[in-house]
């Protein structure tokens, strides 16, 4: 459901707080549900990188130190500060295997 700012526009407060209400717990939920996803995937001492809403370690890489129930404990590699990380706002580093890459390219 695509909504105009017009629709939107005309809706009350009573209405906009309903419906940030219901985004809100609905962005809640598919947070858990990609965290228990993610966690299944994350192993210590994995790179990973931080694709989460905070500005602050935006596209940062960290090495995992613990992964607990509902955080992992990140250590930086720029900084070495530790950060507790949502398993939801971490993805696997992608990193380029060098020998794999010459490897290739010898074959070609």
């Amino acid at each position: 459901m695509d909504m105009t700012n017009a629709e939107l526009n005309n809706l009350t407060l009573t209405e906009l707080r309903e419906l940030n209400s219901r985004v809100v717990k609905m962005m809640k939920l598919k947070q858990q549900i990609e965290g228990a996803i993610n966690l299944d995937n994350l192993e210590e001492g994995m790179r990973v990188e931080y694709v989460g809403g905070t500005n602050k370690i935006k596209d940062e890489t960290f090495i995992i130190e613990k992964i607990n129930k509902v955080n992992v404990v990140c250590k930086s590699e720029i900084t070495g500060k530790r950060w507790n990380i949502k398993p939801a706002g971490l993805i696997q580093h992608k990193e380029i295997d060098l020998d794999l890459t010459q490897h290739l390219r010898k074959a070609n």
